[in-house]
Parts: C-alpha cells; sequence; structure tokens
C-alpha cells in the first residue's frame, strides 16, 4: 500500500495528462476524418476538445509546481546570499499558495452558481461545470503541491541549494516514477534510503 501511494504520488498528473492528451487527440483525429470523409463532424467535438485541454492544462500547472518547474524571475534573489535566496524562495510558495486558496475559493461559488442556474454548454448539452470542476480540482492538486514544496524547503533549508530547490522532484519519490515519466533512467536516480540518509523527504 505504502508502495502505491508513493507512485500515485509521483505519477498521478502525468498519467492524467497522457491520458488526456491522447483522448483529446483521438477525438480530434475523428472529427478531422469525419468531415473530410463524411462531409461533417460529430457536432460537440470542438466543445469537449477545449474542456479537456483545460483539463489537462490544469494539471500540467500541479505537475510543474510538484518538480519546480513553474516560471522564475530569478535575477533579483541572486543579488543576494544563498541563504537569504532560501528564505524569498519559501516567501514566493507562500505567496503562491495564498493565491491559489482565493482562486479555489472564487471558484467554487462559480461552480456553486452553475449548479444553482443549469447553465448548460450549448453543443454537447452538459453541464458547464464539466469545465470549471477542472479549477476545482486543479488548485486543489496545485495547493497540495505547494504545500509539499513548503515543507521540503523547511526541511532541507540547511542543505545545498540543488537539494533545497529539488528541481524536477529529484530527491524525493524519484524511484516511484514510471518508466515512461522519467527524464533520465540512469544510476543517478536516488533512492528512498538514500534521501532518507540525506535528510529525509516530506513525502516519507
Amino acid at each position: 500500500m505504502k508502495r502505491f501511494l508513493y507512485r500515485l504520488e509521483a505519477n498521478f498528473e502525468p498519467f492524467m495528462m497522457m491520458t488526456l492528451f491522447y483522448s483529446l487527440l483521438t477525438l480530434l483525429i475523428v472529427q478531422i476524418t469525419l468531415r473530410k470523409f463524411a462531409g461533417g463532424g460529430l457536432p460537440w467535438a470542438e466543445e469537449i476538445s477545449r474542456f479537456m485541454f483545460v483539463w489537462l492544462m490544469y494539471f500540467g500547472i500541479s505537475y510543474a509546481t510538484r518538480n519546480q518547474r513553474h516560471i522564475k524571475v530569478r535575477y533579483f534573489i541572486q543579488l543576494f546570499k544563498e541563504k537569504t535566496q532560501k528564505y524569498f524562495a519559501i516567501a514566493a510558495d507562500l505567496f503562491f499558495l495564498l493565491f491559489t486558496v482565493v482562486v479555489f475559493i472564487s471558484v467554487t461559488g462559480l461552480v456553486q452558481d452553475i449548479a444553482k442556474f443549469g447553465d448548460k454548454a450549448i453543443s454537447a448539452n452538459i453541464s458547464m461545470n464539466f469545465l470549471y470542476f477542472a479549477g476545482l480540482v486543479g488548485l486543489v492538486l496545485i495547493t497540495i503541491r505547494v504545500i509539499q514544496s513548503i515543507i521540503w524547503k523547511i526541511m532541507n533549508l540547511n542543505q545545498p541549494m540543488e537539494r533545497f530547490e529539488n528541481v524536477m522532484g529529484t530527491y524525493y519519490n524519484d524511484s516511484h516514477l514510471l518508466d515512461l515519466f522519467k527524464a533520465d533512467n540512469n544510476d543517478d536516480t536516488k533512492s528512498n534510503e538514500d534521501i532518507s540518509q540525506k535528510g529525509g523527504g516530506c513525502n516519507q
């Protein structure tokens, strides 16, 4: 069970992204083929594909947050000492956490209004919450990943910057990544035992 949870933590977003991407690709290929050879396509395909793209985007943001791959402006903080840079990084995560919570509250209100008034997609004839739930689920995942990042940074405040930033999640749960999602499947992959010896991780 523990191993399953580690694998779920490490692979949930990329698995969902892969599933959505290939589903979206298949739907678009079918739509184009029908238009080319049958004189018309599925009336709901384009709208559903846009909805799927939004879901894909939110899972992508969550995975980028987990792996510290979001956009950063580094020039200003690099003027300070390494310890100060680390405090700036934690502060940035705290502001990001506040932002996600505020947006989540706003999206929750929007979802409730749509459920109340029964707004539906024009061509697909399904609730618009099929779209806006992407925001709810995505923001929950992003919030979890930001908290995860803050805990990791606090626990590794005195560690080298490379470990502190943990870009691409190299220092925790990397051994539980499926081969399909590993950027580099070589001897540099760190085991959980090695991680524990070097200072532990927030997922352990």
